[in-house]
């Protein structure tokens, strides 16, 4: 699928999920929103290590909404979730999806190398 890959980083699988070069085709958007919540699970609950890159991504109501829907049944499977491309209105469409008790699970970096180093560390989140 356009957009999700695996990494394997110090020995632990993260999954890359890259709307980056999306921009406003909301039909790749849709397929990749909709697919990465698909495969995660796939994965046992709280196992799912993940970097999302939102660069450039363009945000409507329709796609905001996606995220929504997905990210309640995905967010059982996630264990961290490491967020880059966040900038301006787009850290209100984040405030929007993800929820004020996931948190500590969520985290926003400005580079893929910091946000793997975080994903692989020993912190662990205890949501159910």
């Amino acid at each position: 699928m356009d957009g999700l890959s695996k990494i394997t980083y110090k020995g632990k699988e993260i999954i890359y999920v890259d709307y980056s070069g999306f921009k406003f085709d909301k039909i790749k958007t849709f397929n990749l929103v909709y697919g990465s919540a698909n495969e995660y699970m796939k994965y046992p609950f709280k196992s799912v290590l993940a970097i999302v890159n939102l660069t450039n991504l363009y945000f409507d109501n329709d796609i905001i909404n996606a995220f929504k829907v997905t990210q309640e049944a995905a967010t059982y499977h996630e264990k961290k979730v490491a967020l880059i491309g966040i900038k301006g209105l787009q850290v209100l469409a984040y405030n929007y999806i993800i929820h004020m008790k996931y948190r500590d699970m969520v985290k926003v970096f400005n580079n893929i190398s910091d946000a793997k180093e975080w994903l692989v560390s020993d912190y662990i989140c205890n949501f159910v």
